[in-house]
């Protein structure tokens, strides 16, 4: 009788301790996957623009000063480079300078945080250069608004065209 009822109680304190993980795995996998869950961001003002150039609008993912310096070296903000990352994103080529992009939002649902901006025209009132120029956009997040225990997705995404530009990375990159 004492090993049955020993075996009874090894069975209801398994099924707990399971019902407590299962309910515990569903917590944590709603909170990682609500929609569109905001992020603190500031928009770095760096003026930053280039010219003459035609390549793809392209991501990057800047960790540092010196990484920074490597792909924009007039890149001179201030940054807390030890609890932030910096964005940074290259425009599709434009007409004329005067243009500039500017972050409504950031998102993150789960694995993946999106980057709303809009392309602004220049104004009617502003002298422009024709020149082929790219606009620049610059965004700061903290490190911890970027963990992952698996790959994370950043999409800049542009509110007007719903135009996508991607980066994937491992959670060993974000360091």
């Amino acid at each position: 009788m004492s090993k049955s009822k020993d075996l009874l109680i090894d069975i209801g304190v398994t099924l707990v301790v399971f019902t407590v993980a299962v309910l515990l795995l569903g917590f944590t996998n709603y909170q990682n996957n609500k929609s569109d869950q905001g992020v603190t961001f500031r928009q770095l003002e760096t003026g930053i623009a280039l010219y003459e150039q035609t390549v793809d609008s392209s991501l990057f993912l800047i960790q540092s000063a010196e990484d920074a310096n490597l792909v924009f070296p007039e890149f001179n903000e201030r940054v807390n480079w030890a609890q932030e990352v910096v964005l940074g994103y290259i425009e599709y080529p434009q007409p004329t300078t005067g243009y500039t992009l500017k972050v409504t939002s950031v998102t993150r649902q789960g694995p993946q945080i999106t980057v709303n901006y809009q392309l602004l025209l220049p104004s009617d009132a502003s002298l422009n250069l024709t020149v082929v120029t790219q606009p620049t956009l610059f965004v700061a997040l903290n490190r911890t608004d970027l963990a992952s225990s698996s790959q994370l997705t950043i999409r800049f995404r542009n509110e007007l065209t719903n135009q996508t530009t991607s980066l994937s990375v491992s959670p060993d990159e974000i360091v």
